[in-house]
């Protein structure tokens, strides 16, 4: 295992070359060049605590965060107080980056870790002056950087789809559907609880597993714990 220590805040961190080199920001750069790369782009590290807010939602958001242990939850605070879950990121995955080119705030927007996380903070190229990447990398930082962007819109576009639906039933198969599509199985696995999948398709718990139980009993669905198994397509 590749490793080396990046002095950051005052303090020694480690930080795993060989599990960063398997990252989409830093595909195509040489893993001896991992280190410099992550230099000129002011990287920093914190562990977050479980349901601590990584962004303040009251802040202009100027680093984007690549998740080196745990996971993190993207919510939107509505006016009547409701919490909706818009995305879940895991380990490996970068989230935060389509907010930094932003000057206005996004007071309704939440990040917060769903379990004790280990975030790499990073200042991406964008138009400051500030933020511009003078290393030699810059242009395949910023075409992985677009790849990036690109894979999110898409899961938000996903998220519109699936929320677009009139009943409760289109928005489980749908969301059952686009999951069957990425894991290429009708079996797949479920990284969200019942609670945080209600959340995400903006429906009450108690509904979301009264209409699980039925799609169940008409064999639409078979369910084993966090795997959904599709019967009828």
């Amino acid at each position: 295992m590749q490793q080396f220590y990046l002095f950051m805040e005052k303090k020694m961190v480690f930080l795993n070359l060989t599990f960063l080199s398997t990252l989409e920001i830093f595909k195509e750069i040489p893993v001896c060049d991992i280190p410099n790369a992550i230099k000129c782009l002011k990287g920093r590290t914190k562990t977050f605590e479980e349901g601590e807010r990584i962004y303040s939602y009251s802040e202009n958001i100027s680093e984007a965060g690549i998740i080196l242990s745990g996971g993190v939850f993207l919510n939107q605070i509505q006016l009547s107080g409701k919490n909706t879950l818009l995305k879940e990121f895991s380990k490996g995955e970068m989230f935060g980056a389509t907010l930094c080119a932003e000057e206005t705030q996004r007071n309704n927007l939440i990040f917060t870790a769903n379990t004790k996380a280990e975030i790499l903070f990073l200042k991406l190229p964008n138009g400051s002056v500030q933020h511009r990447c003078s290393c030699n990398y810059k242009m395949i930082i910023m075409e992985n950087l677009f790849k990036i962007v690109s894979k999110e819109i898409n899961q938000m576009n996903k998220k519109i789809q699936i929320l677009s639906q009139v009943t409760l039933r289109e928005k489980l198969m749908m969301y059952f559907d686009f999951l069957s599509q990425e894991q290429n199985s009708k079996a797949v696995q479920l990284n969200l609880t019942r609670e945080h999948l209600a959340d995400y398709i903006n429906a009450e718990r108690s509904a979301v597993s009264r209409e699980l139980s039925r799609m169940q009993k008409e064999n639409i669905i078979s369910i084993e714990k966090k795997k959904v198994t599709l019967l009828c397509c």
